[in-house]
């Protein structure tokens, strides 16, 4: 699988990581949609589904300054 290490300017929704239990992804979109998108692009496989914890270590601003986010999920 390959990761990207920066996200594109123009893309609103990049997977950057899939793990066994957690992704990262970097997004302009509602947190909530970003999850139903990740969910229905790559799903986890098992009965749980990707969500977000809603904690601030588990979100940070992308670094390419294009007012995208960082999200890390978990199933």
């Amino acid at each position: 699988m390959k990761t990207n290490t920066k996200a594109k300017p123009s893309v609103d929704f990049e997977i950057l990581h899939i793990g066994l239990c957690d992704a990262v992804i970097c997004t302009r979109l509602p947190i909530d949609e970003a999850i139903k998108r990740l969910n229905m692009e790559s799903p986890t496989g098992i009965h749980s589904k990707w969500s977000f914890d809603g904690k601030k270590s588990n979100k940070s601003p992308c670094p390419d300054g294009q007012g995208k986010t960082h999200y890390r999920l978990f199933c």
